[in-house]
Order: structure tokens, then C-alpha cells, then sequence
């Protein structure tokens, strides 16, 4: 009799692994879903995206730019740069609001306001190409199995040219 109910105890409690892993399988397989947390303001980040006709295919882009040639432009000017961000997705800059947005950087090249889509999320970040035609790409990304609260970033980037077109994406790894 005791034998009985120790092995009832045991498959009841193996139903309930089993039901509980069934059950969660769903929820840890979606797909990671972001948050356009400033759309309601107008300021929507899914806006600014522009994916490239030939998709993202790392092939036809060259090596990513070296991090000591972009800078992100701080919170205390977002507004402003966004602003010079509105119709265009790059801007050329003075010297005047280089030092303004991102005061005592240089870097090899011409200096352009271009836009990106981020997060300020630790685990997010951005990687940046050129290809042959000179366009750019701004991709940003995230690591989370969580909802990604994504914005506009406006980011500082030094080229050798304007860049004719600029592609910008966002992307959540899990």
C-alpha cells in the first residue's frame, strides 16, 4: 500500500514536469518582440528604418568600421540632432556642432549626423559598413529574450564621403 502511493506520488509529479515543459516551450521559443517607446510622441524609431534592396547580406559590405570612427550623439542633444535628422538620414557637419555633439572627438574623414535605431539597454549595440557605392549601413541590435524598448539614436560617423543612401535596421538576438 505504501509502495502504491510512493509511486503515485512519482508519476503524478512526473505528469507535472512534463506538463511544465510542454507548457513553457512556447514561451521561451517566441520571438523577441521591441517596443517603439517614443512613437507616441511622434519620435517613432521604426521610421528612421530603411532596409537595403539587397538585403543585409554581410558579403557585399566591406569590413565593419572601426569604433573610433562613430560616436553616438548624448542624450542631452538628441532632440537637436534628430532635428537636423528629419528629412535626411545624413547630415554633414560644421565644426561648430561637431563640438557641440560630441566636443573634443576627431576622427579621420568628413563628419556626418547619420540616423540608427538603438536601445539603451546594455546589451544592446550598433556595427556599421560601407560598401563599394559608398552607401552605409547602421545596424542595431540587441541580445534579450525580453521586449526591447528601441529609439531614434542619432550617431556621429566619419566617411570618406557623404554616404548617397543609408540604410538603417534593427535586430534582436536571443
Amino acid at each position: 500500500m505504501e509502495e502504491e502511493t510512493v509511486l503515485d506520488t512519482r508519476v503524478r509529479v512526473l505528469r507535472w514536469l512534463i506538463w511544465i515543459c510542454v507548457v513553457s516551450i512556447p514561451v521561451s521559443c517566441r520571438q523577441a518582440v521591441v517596443n517603439d517607446i517614443n512613437a507616441c510622441k511622434g519620435r517613432s524609431a521604426n521610421e528612421w528604418e530603411s532596409i537595403s534592396p539587397n538585403g543585409t547580406d554581410s558579403s557585399t559590405w566591406r569590413e565593419e568600421l572601426d569604433r573610433s570612427q562613430w560616436e553616438l550623439a548624448p542624450a542631452a542633444n538628441e532632440l537637436e540632432a534628430e532635428a537636423l535628422l528629419g528629412t535626411t538620414a545624413a547630415v554633414a557637419l560644421s565644426d561648430d556642432q561637431i563640438a557641440k555633439l560630441v566636443p573634443g572627438k576627431r576622427a579621420k574623414g568628413q563628419p556626418f549626423l547619420v540616423r540608427g535605431i538603438g536601445t539603451r539597454w546594455g546589451t544592446g549595440g550598433f556595427h556599421m559598413r560601407t560598401n563599394s557605392l559608398g552607401e552605409l549601413w547602421v545596424a542595431g541590435g540587441a541580445l534579450s529574450h525580453r521586449t526591447v524598448p528601441i529609439e531614434r539614436r542619432a550617431i556621429v560617423v566619419w566617411l570618406e564621403r557623404a554616404p548617397p543612401k543609408v540604410y538603417v535596421t534593427f535586430h534582436v538576438v536571443e
